[in-house]
Parts: structure tokens; sequence; C-alpha cells
């Protein structure tokens, strides 16, 4: 997957799928814990997470989920 190097020289996400499997583990959450809390289907993040395509739609339920207080 591809990565870019910060300038400390750690290695950080620069996709969305790995942003959201980082932002999942350090919350210990399984991917249907995430989907029963975001209205997303598990399958459909599983493919986020592995980089594939989603539509706008699950794009702003996901924008949604993360932007609750």
């Amino acid at each position: 997957m591809g990565r870019a190097t910060t300038l400390s020289g750690r290695i950080r996400p620069t996709r969305l799928g790995e942003m959201l499997r980082l932002y999942r583990t350090v919350r210990q959450q399984s991917l249907r814990d995430l989907a029963r809390e975001s209205g997303i289907g598990h399958a459909t993040l599983m493919r986020i997470e592995h980089g594939q395509a989603f539509n706008a739609d699950t794009l702003l339920k996901l924008w949604v989920w993360l932007l609750k207080p």
C-alpha cells in the first residue's frame, strides 16, 4: 500500500482506508462494531480498508460518523 514518510521519518497513512483501519484498531473495534455505529456494512468497510472504490453515499456516511461528538 502507498505510504508517505513524514519529516521525522515515521510512516503515516495516506489513504482513507489505512486511516480508518488505524482509527478502528486504536479504538479496539471490530469491523462489525464500526458497521453498527456508522450504518455502513462491514463488507463495505473492509473494502474501504483494503483500498477499493466506494460511492459518495458511503463517504458521506463515513464522514458523518467520524464527525459525531
